[in-house]
């Protein structure tokens, strides 16, 4: 049986088996669509067909010439992989987040004087390899970042990277008026 898959504006002519069942029309649609089934609604003369896999499309009204529309999320192979490369960055991107705090609770606790001054010193050295060490990992997500080459088709990834970035960068001038604070007490 001939029909049609509508998605959008865009027409997918199909030839399936009499006897196909919904499910087969999901993969279908897979094939030609790149639409994964768990995203997918199909329906079929103001009726969604797709919430039942296992019914045969004749029973649900769909003979050859009908048309099915298509609704749902393209998979792209390009964008997940973008996509999943900026979520480990952004795990990385957090647990230096996470270093930047306790680092600063360290340096008010030292300035409220929870460590004696003989030992202040070391621990501010100790903080300022950290800082420097935290901030060198920023800017190594950075550059991964910039290298990473999304298409204008990838508008989920682009606007993802471009907030990273900016979290990313408040991270570093926070860093910088850190590693300054620690200075001053380094050199007193």
């Amino acid at each position: 049986m001939k029909i049609t898959l509508t998605v959008g504006a865009t027409r997918h002519p199909v030839e399936i088996p009499e006897d196909a069942t919904v499910k087969d029309l999901m993969q279908t649609v897979v094939e030609k669509c790149k639409i994964t089934p768990e995203n997918q609604k199909l329906i079929h003369r103001g009726v969604t067909i797709s919430s039942d896999p296992e019914k045969l499309l004749t029973s649900c009204d769909v003979k050859s010439r009908s048309r099915v529309m298509v609704i749902g999320k393209r998979y792209d192979d390009g964008e997940d992989v973008a996509l999943h490369n900026l979520e480990m960055i952004e795990k990385d991107v957090r647990s230096v987040m996470r270093t930047f705090d306790e680092l600063h609770e360290q340096i008010d606790s030292i300035m409220k004087g929870f460590l004696d001054e003989e030992h202040k010193n070391k621990a501010f050295k100790q903080i300022k390899k950290k800082l420097l060490t935290s901030s060198h990992l920023l800017m190594q997500s950075l550059e991964t970042m910039d290298q990473m080459v999304l298409g204008p088709e990838f508008s989920n990834a682009r606007r993802i990277r471009k907030t990273m970035v900016d979290k990313i960068q408040s991270a570093l001038t926070s860093c910088d008026k850190l590693v300054a604070m620690v200075d001053k007490f380094i050199a007193v």
